[in-house]
């Protein structure tokens, strides 16, 4: 992932789906809030959705600079086996990661305490 995706303060849906990433990276300012004044309106906006699907990345790290912001997290179809790493992203309410390599469900108490509204599908 190219680290100019910094530069993308208003986004709050980021696609990358099926581009072969192998690892997360490059997310830095698109967890920092920012004000627009318009007509003396302050909005805040951030990167709440990152669709990762479809890709080759084997683990969860690089996510640290949106764990505060991030509210789904799409990650199908990659070559996960751990999710350490993903007990940090706190505001998650919504988790899209069939078809990975995780093999235990004691991986998945890593980040179920941590949040505390879960339903699962």
């Amino acid at each position: 992932m190219d680290n100019t995706l910094g530069t993308l303060k208003a986004c709050k849906h980021l696609s990358l789906s099926s581009n072969c990433i192998e690892k997360i990276a490059g997310l830095k300012g698109l967890g920092e809030n920012i004000s627009i004044l318009a007509e003396l309106t302050s909005i805040t906006e951030q990167l709440e959705v990152l669709s990762l699907g479809r890709n080759q990345i084997k683990k969860l790290e690089g996510l640290d600079d949106v764990a505060s912001t991030l509210k789904e997290l799409w990650i199908s179809y990659n070559l996960l086996d751990k999710l350490n790493g993903i007990e940090k992203l706190t505001n998650l309410t919504v988790v899209y990661m069939s078809n990975n390599l995780i093999a235990k469900w004691t991986e998945f108490d890593k980040f179920v305490s941590s949040v505390a509204s879960w339903s699962c599908v």
